[in-house]
């Protein structure tokens, strides 16, 4: 954050049945594109424990907040 931008990034987030990230939509942005861009590439980078219906995995699409601030 050159630029000491901050702000919230809503990031939708479609997760495989195997618990991997698949699509990125921002749901609201920070204001900044390149929060908004770094926020959505760094929740690809993760692995989640899928939902699940009845015990068995499956597709879902959840909402994640990235905060952006310095300190």
């Amino acid at each position: 954050m050159a630029a000491k931008e901050t702000g919230v990034v809503d990031v939708s987030l479609h997760i495989s049945k195997e618990g991997r990230v698949i699509e990125t939509k921002i749901a609201s942005s920070s204001g900044h594109q390149r929060l908004d861009s770094t926020a959505a590439l760094a929740m690809r980078a993760c692995e989640f424990v899928p939902a699940t219906v009845n015990g068995v995995a499956i597709d879902s699409w959840e909402k994640m907040r990235w905060i952006w601030r310095t300190e």
